[in-house]
């Protein structure tokens, strides 16, 4: 497999994974804005840690990966494409979980600064709010408001946005 070929199927399984997990997004999280609540919600109701129940789902996904290789692919009742998908979704919600719960510590594991100020310059990663800037462009914070941001592009187009529609860059 050349470089080219294996970036192209790289990129095609990221661009798969992104879908479904977006589409899933709405039925786990019940409305609410936290990405992670469905662990939350579940470790409550069994008494388990929410790393707990995130690694059970994501047991899973790693589960039926394996039986795939063990099958040579003979018996698999999802692809497996999106098999491989849900597990690298794990692994980033995982990734996240952590600095959640690390945050409620008023500490993070990856030192990322999170506060934003008017004149920030951010990417926009996200559009579940159907604002009107691309996936990938460059913004500036002109305001906040008590629950998301007025932004502003080099053309004169605004909009708000919520903070997990866009990073520091």
């Amino acid at each position: 497999m050349t470089q080219q070929q294996y970036e192209t199927m790289v990129q095609y399984l990221t661009d798969d994974r992104k879908k479904v997990s977006q589409e899933k997004r709405k039925d786990y999280t019940k409305g609410s804005d936290n990405v992670l609540q469905n662990f939350y919600n579940q470790s409550e109701d069994l008494g388990i840690t929410p790393l707990q129940s995130l690694g059970v789902h994501m047991e899973k996904q790693m589960s039926a990966t394996l039986n795939y290789i063990k099958t040579d692919g003979q018996s698999e009742s999802e692809p497996i494409i999106k098999r491989i998908g849900d597990a690298i979704n794990y692994l980033e919600l995982m990734w996240c979980l952590i600095n959640d719960q690390q945050e409620d510590d008023g500490e993070f594991v990856t030192g990322i600064d999170y506060e934003y100020s008017v004149g920030d310059k951010v990417k926009v990663i996200d559009n579940h709010h159907n604002h009107k800037f691309d996936i990938g462009e460059i913004v500036q914070l002109i305001e906040e408001t008590e629950v998301d941001w007025l932004a502003g592009n080099d053309v004169g187009i605004t909009w708000f946005l919520t903070e997990s529609e866009f990073v520091k860059v």
